[in-house]
């Protein structure tokens, strides 16, 4: 439903991922016992009803995006990358990826990892409540597609910052390909 439950049906959800074994999702190069990575996405299936022509495949305030961006942790050049996003609550917003393939303890005492380790830009959060599921685009000319927001907290990473709200994210061209489905960038 959009924007919420009470709003209008666009699909149904067929498939949904909230965790996958470290080994499947990253290989061989990451395989701890017990450990996970938070994924926490979904596949929703449009209405046979839904009007296609209602869909702006543009990013809005942004443009048109290009090509998914697969990213990998036998590459590291996406640390230090600049990213934008646009939330249902906040809006657009810029970051910097700080890590991929990071590595946390969860509330339950569960080791896990996230690809994307993201912090807003000029001291301003780069999520907030409200805005998971966002597209992660690269802050090029080319705006490609690479991750999903899936949420994010308050906690202190950095020596000498006082508490900072990151963002986490996972690979979008993973997510995809979990879920055997393609973007869709022109219709």
């Amino acid at each position: 439903m959009h924007p919420v439950p009470w709003g209008t049906q666009l699909g149904t959800t067929e498939r949904v991922i909230k965790w996958a074994e470290d080994q499947e999702w990253y290989g061989p190069l990451v395989d701890e016992p017990d450990t996970y990575v938070r994924v926490d996405c979904a596949f929703v299936r449009l209405d046979p009803g839904f009007d296609l022509s209602d869909i702006n495949t543009h990013m809005m305030g942004v443009g048109q995006l290009g090509q998914v961006k697969n990213i990998s942790v036998d590459d590291m050049s996406i640390i230090g990358s600049k990213v934008l996003r646009v939330g249902r609550t906040t809006g657009l917003r810029r970051g910097t990826i700080v890590a991929f393939g990071y590595e946390f303890i969860d509330d339950r005492d569960v080791t896990a990892y996230t690809d994307l380790l993201i912090i807003g830009d000029d001291d301003i959060p780069f999520s907030t409540h409200g805005d998971s599921g966002s597209l992660i685009v690269l802050d090029n000319p080319e705006l490609n597609p690479i991750g999903l927001l899936w949420g994010g907290w308050q906690e202190k990473l950095r020596t000498g910052y006082a508490q900072e709200k990151w963002t986490y994210g996972i690979s979008l061209s993973r997510v995809l390909d979990s879920l055997d489905i393609d973007l869709v960038s022109t219709l």
